[in-house]
């Protein structure tokens, strides 16, 4: 599954009328109810809410990424969301955010779709401009996914493990 698949169009939000950042979790929320993408609010807002304490998902340079760990999804998606006069969202550059992508996850871990498949687009990235091949196994919260073959490894120059949880790496040792 690729972010592309989670990105909805029946639950984009083209003209987002909020204009303070919880308006725009209320509205965003909101929006993914009524398309029955979640089925509780209170829960979904509850830790979306808690994420945005530790730390602003307003990553800078317009955009926004809130997301939660919960189990109150009922169906993965990504909903997008634009501002046309930007939104004070506390983002790490303090500047307005135009550009939202609601990360509603089916598992307890949001970001292990998001930041999964994030990476391994960086990580294809990086090897072409390089001119190298790669190839890249994920292990997001929707399960292992390209296992790289022991024929494989075998023949790599080398093995790059970027994770934040504990994976499985017996298979990928020389």
């Amino acid at each position: 599954m690729k972010i592309a698949d989670l990105l909805k169009k029946e639950i984009m939000i083209m003209d987002l009328h909020s204009t303070t950042k919880r308006e725009v979790i209320d509205e965003m929320i909101a929006n993914l109810k009524a398309k029955n993408m979640i089925s509780n609010e209170e829960i979904f807002r509850r830790e979306i809410l808690n994420r945005e304490e530790m730390t602003s998902t307003g990553l800078g340079g317009g955009v926004a990424m809130p997301h939660a760990k919960t189990s109150a999804v009922n169906t993965a998606c990504v909903l997008f969301a634009k501002s046309a006069h930007g939104v004070d969202y506390q983002a790490l550059d303090d500047e307005p955010v135009y550009l939202f992508f609601m990360i509603a996850a089916v598992t307890a871990c949001p970001t292990g779709i998001a930041h999964t498949y994030m990476a391994e687009d960086s990580l294809k990235e990086k090897a072409a401009q390089m001119g190298v091949s790669i190839r890249v196994e994920t292990n997001g919260s929707d399960g292992a996914k390209n296992i790289l073959t022991a024929d494989e490894i075998a023949r790599s120059v080398g093995v790059i493990v970027a994770a934040d949880k504990n994976v499985e790496m017996e298979h990928l040792l020389f």
